[in-house]
Order: structure tokens, then C-alpha cells, then sequence
């Protein structure tokens, strides 16, 4: 989000934290680099977003609504999953969040990796595990 407060001089600082479904599956949040994210993302051409998505503008104009209401907001992790075998990431929730963030100019970003897919997920995108939120 750094890009996005060079860009947007009120932007708030975003924390991420596990979503109720995340949270119930002990799911692991990851804070990662989003260029190298997006480009394991890109290989799973049936669940990529690309820029020209007509899905991303209202999304957009929402998300701008939610980044700007206060100081800092909270936004659920996407949660992704990383396919070694094809090396890609496919998304379980979240994928037009990370699209639209994505487009804003975000740098980095934290999902909700499974723990059964932790080690496979962090050697493909260099990824560091958080705690149970993280401010970026």
C-alpha cells in the first residue's frame, strides 16, 4: 500500500487479517511481494484478472470508498491456494480484491494460505508468515 499512499496522499494504512472461514480453518496469513504473486496468478487463465475486467470498475470505485473512510480500514486476506504441479496460484475468495489493489498501485499485499500448503506456497513467491494481522 505504499504506492497506493505516494498516489492517494490521505490513503490509509490497511491491516489484514483472516476472514471468518480462515480463521476457522487455522488458515496462515502471508504477506507477499504482489509483482511475483501476479505472476503466478497469471498462469491459471481461467481465474486471472486481467486490467480490462468490466467486473474490476465498480469494485474499484468500492474499494476507493473503503480505503479512504478512515484511517485505517481492515480488509479480509484473499484466500489462494498454490498448485505446485501446474505453478500457479488459484484463489478459493478474493481474487477481484487482489485485482483491484492490484490496479491502485499496491506493492504488497497478505493472503490466507492453507498450513498443508504453507511450505509449497512461501518457496514459490517468497512470502513471510505474519502473525494474526498485519498492517502494510
Amino acid at each position: 500500500m505504499r504506492v497506493l499512499r505516494a498516489v492517494y496522499a490521505s490513503a490509509p494504512k490497511v491491516r489484514w487479517v483472516l476472514g471468518p472461514r480462515s480463521k476457522a480453518a487455522k488458515d496462515i496469513l502471508v504477506r507477499v511481494n504482489l509483482a511475483r504473486f501476479d505472476a503466478l496468478w497469471k498462469k491459471d487463465t481461467g481465474g486471472y484478472l486481467d486490467p480490462n475486467d468490466p467486473g474490476l470498475r465498480t469494485r474499484r470505485a468500492k474499494m476507493l470508498q473503503h480505503l479512504t473512510s478512515a484511517p485505517q480500514v481492515d480488509l479480509y486476506a484473499s484466500e489462494v491456494y498454490y498448485d505446485a504441479n501446474r505453478d500457479w496460484i488459484t484463489f478459493v475468495d478474493g481474487r477481484h480484491r487482489v485485482a483491484v489493489l492490484r490496479e491502485l498501485g499496491a506493492t504488497e499485499i497478505a493472503v490466507a494460505v492453507r498450513h498443508d500448503n504453507l511450505a509449497e506456497f512461501l518457496a514459490a513467491t517468497g512470502g513471510r508468515k505474519v502473525g494474526s494481522s498485519v498492517v502494510l
